[in-house]
């Protein structure tokens, strides 16, 4: 009798071990945790996605010859994460489009930023922001998770004090391009804006770069990683 209540409780043991009450995370439980490893093809797959990639990337042939060039630029490049494309036309216009990725935290997905320029005149740069799903590869245009930003933010006080407040209304009301520029390649941040705002104005030049990090969902202020105006 004892061997048989013994086997009993062995057999609900088990039962309990298979229907997952000593419960082991499957991967799939911890897959957006895992850190990503950046590489050109991942890159050139989200680039790919891309609503505007350059001149002639419809053909096959340009594809191919602009991936071959820009795969050797990138093995070249620390910052693992950014893909610059530059294509041109017989205009001759040039086309740049930058692309610089960054992980979602929790998420099997990528946050995108995206700028392109065209330097056949002013006013061609455009930023665009999406997000990026690792696992079906589909594209979603996202909001841009980061602080607003106006023309008096770019300056220190003392440069602030030299102007007037009309002065400095008429500077920002006066722009018709582009209110801000960014910077992928920067080093020491994530991103980092320069003010757009110019004219011929006596603080044109004397603006600050205003340093970002992601922290997984947006982008923060680093102060200490700005670069500071003359």
């Amino acid at each position: 009798m004892k061997t048989t209540k013994l086997l009993v409780v062995l057999g609900i043991t088990l039962a309990m071990a298979c229907c997952g009450f000593n419960h082991t995370p499957k991967p799939q439980d911890v897959e957006s945790n895992k850190p990503l490893e950046w590489d050109f093809d991942l890159m050139w797959k989200v680039f790919m996605t891309m609503p505007n990639k350059g001149y002639d990337m419809d053909i096959v042939d340009t594809i191919q010859s602009v991936r071959e060039r820009v795969q050797k630029e990138y093995e070249l490049q620390t910052m693992k994460n950014r893909l610059y494309v530059y294509t041109d036309d017989p205009i001759p216009c040039g086309q740049w489009v930058n692309i610089k990725c960054f992980k979602y935290q929790d998420a099997d997905k990528l946050f995108v930023f995206y700028d392109y320029d065209e330097d056949c005149g002013a006013c061609n740069y455009y930023v665009q922001t999406y997000s990026y799903d690792l696992n079906d590869g589909t594209l979603t245009d996202v909001d841009f998770p980061i602080m607003p930003l106006k023309l008096k933010d770019f300056f220190d006080e003392a440069t602030l004090a030299e102007g007037s407040e009309s002065e400095w209304e008429e500077m920002e009301e006066e722009n018709d391009c582009v209110d801000i520029y960014y910077e992928l390649d920067n080093e020491k941040a994530d991103l980092l804006l320069k003010a757009g705002w110019f004219g011929g104005y006596e603080f044109e030049g004397r603006d600050n770069r205003l340093a970002f990090d992601w922290n997984g969902h947006e982008f923060v202020r680093k102060p200490e990683a700005d670069t500071r105006g003359k």
